[in-house]
């Protein structure tokens, strides 16, 4: 048994329960309010986020909690749990099923696990540290891919003028030597692309870190290398500039450009 079995299967559920409210709101429906800073949030984030905070508090009651959009509960806990009720809201508020449910813990400021659930295609990517990462019950790998000119990259930006202009920049660099290069718009799920060979790389320009840490442990644990523009290792806590490969060769490259 992993250290964290426990922890690990209070989060793929909430994931799942989360995400069978979700999906029914998505194909029923939902309102969509427009929060301070333009960004959309939906009454079905509202209720994921409950379920989540329900079904993870009734386990671990003495558990820290933040979320996307409650916030914390004000707990002194070494243990802290990360989520994000969707992933991908923009996607979701306009019927492009492309977005998911993110669930992480933290121990001691270090994510030790994670859980991304797509429920529209019903997929659940986890991992717990040093025990490897899962799409559903199967073991995932990133791709082998070495080759800069056949490499698929997803990305994606802060909403700030400077992190825009920024990937705009990497974008002229970028897009026209390698395969493709990409912004799909749900950061963890992009993450999970990457632990499972569909993408061979993800950049990350001032994203708040509750949008990727779960899909980074998951990553991470498939053998993607994953490090802050500067080359640093990716530990769960540094800012919002995350660089992930699945080989070094591309990591190379990309960091050279970053």
């Amino acid at each position: 048994m992993s250290k964290y079995s426990n922890e690990l299967e209070v989060a793929k559920r909430a994931a799942q329960e989360a995400g069978k409210i979700v999906k029914e709101m998505f194909f029923g429906s939902f309102d969509t309010f427009v929060k301070d800073d333009r960004s959309y949030v939906t009454s079905a984030d509202l209720e994921a986020e409950r379920k989540i905070i329900e079904i993870v508090s009734e386990t671990f009651p003495e558990h820290r909690i933040m979320s996307e959009e409650a916030g914390g509960n004000g707990k002194d806990s070494k243990f802290s749990w990360v989520i994000d009720p969707i992933d991908g809201t923009t996607n979701f508020s306009k019927k492009i099923p492309f977005f998911n449910i993110a669930v992480a813990l933290e121990v001691n400021g270090r994510v030790v696990l994670g859980a991304v659930f797509q429920p529209i295609t019903n997929e659940l990517f986890w991992a717990e540290k040093e025990q490897g990462a899962f799409l559903n019950e199967k073991r995932i790998f990133v791709d082998s891919e070495t080759k800069y000119n056949d490499a698929f990259f997803g990305y994606c930006h802060g909403k700030s003028v400077d992190d825009i202009k920024y990937m705009i920049d990497m974008m002229k660099k970028v897009k026209p030597e390698a395969r493709e290069f990409r912004k799909f718009g749900s950061a963890d799920l992009e993450l999970c692309y990457v632990a499972c060979g569909r993408l061979n790389g993800f950049v990350a320009k001032g994203v708040k870190l509750m949008d990727f840490k779960p899909g980074c442990i998951i990553a991470q644990e498939a053998g993607a290398i994953i490090t802050d523009f500067s080359g640093k290792d990716w530990q769960g806590n540094t800012n919002g500039d995350v660089l992930t490969t699945s080989s070094k060769e591309l990591h190379e490259k990309l960091l050279s450009i970053v």
